[in-house]
């Protein structure tokens, strides 16, 4: 007969190990530093250079923001450009497309830079069908399309490493190609396809010590 307790231990055996796998990295360029930021409206885009070390299904991406005010201007539409390096700036047009399934999160408020009071966001979004690319140096370009048209309140995607620049320093342009270039890297991760090994999950180390105690507990039964 199946105890309770013996159904409690497989609910839990079955949690951690759908907990254990996540979505695989492609390529981490770091985390934000709220120290300062590129453009990303206005007419205006930013963009930093990322590597692939084999050919890669992109799935979904990751990105941080400094926004002026609460963030409202944003109009839910995010523009993506996955364009070539051309000898350490950006060079032609790979691919490109609008984000899907955008999901915007504040994290916090009230970072004082320079002249701006600004609010911190991350973004998540996911490339529609999946971005087939192979391996290579390639740049990625964003653009958050807010209310109103331009001179709205700025939207910087944000800086990551203190200051710390890991290849190429990012760019930023009110007309391609004519890209400036900026004296930081910018937070953002990229995701793939695949699967890690799935891990032991915390839950799983407790399974051992619950099963003695099950013993424990119907040895004593039978004792008394």
């Amino acid at each position: 007969m199946i105890t309770q307790i013996t159904k409690v231990l497989v609910a839990v055996a079955m949690l951690a190990l759908s907990t254990a796998g996540v979505a695989g990295i492609a390529y981490d360029n770091g985390l934000p530093d709220q120290q300062s930021g590129g453009t990303v409206n206005n007419g205006q885009s930013t963009a930093d250079d990322f590597v692939l070390g084999q050919a890669t299904t992109l799935t979904s991406g990751q990105f941080w923001t400094l926004e002026q005010g609460d963030g409202s201007q944003w109009d839910g539409t995010l523009l993506w450009g996955v364009l070539a390096d051309n000898g350490n700036v950006p060079g032609a047009l790979v691919t490109s497309g609008a984000g899907v399934n955008v999901v915007k999160t504040e994290v916090q408020t009230g970072i004082s830079l320079g002249q701006f009071v600004l609010t911190e966001f991350v973004y998540t979004f996911e490339f529609a069908g999946g971005l087939n690319l192979a391996a290579g140096d390639y740049w990625l370009a964003l653009f958050l399309q807010t209310f109103g048209g331009p001179q709205q309140p700025l939207i910087f995607w944000e800086s990551t490493g203190d200051f710390q620049v890991t290849g190429d320093p990012s760019v930023t342009t009110t007309q391609a190609p004519n890209w400036f270039a900026l004296d930081w890297d910018l937070a953002f991760v990229l995701y793939d396809d695949t699967v890690p090994v799935p891990v032991p999950s915390p839950l799983l180390l407790v399974l051992p010590l619950a099963l003695m105690l099950v013993r424990k507990n119907r040895h004593a039964l039978k004792v008394a």
